[in-house]
């Protein structure tokens, strides 16, 4: 299994704004609550290794 470079909640929540979803959008097509998007996205926090794939992939798939 390989390392990936963590990604921080800043920078998971400009992702998402970048593919144009809200934390609500985002929830609900992960099967998650919002507030559980907004706890990855806050400042300095950590995302979880597999959370933050699908934030990546966001930059593929887009809105």
């Amino acid at each position: 299994m390989s390392e990936t470079t963590p990604l921080y909640g800043e920078d998971a929540a400009a992702l998402r704004k970048k593919a144009g979803f809200t934390q609500q959008q985002l929830a609900d097509r992960w099967g998650l609550s919002r507030g559980q998007i907004g706890r990855y996205e806050k400042t300095g926090q950590i995302v979880p290794p597999k959370v933050a794939d699908a934030y990546r992939g966001l930059a593929v798939v887009g809105g």
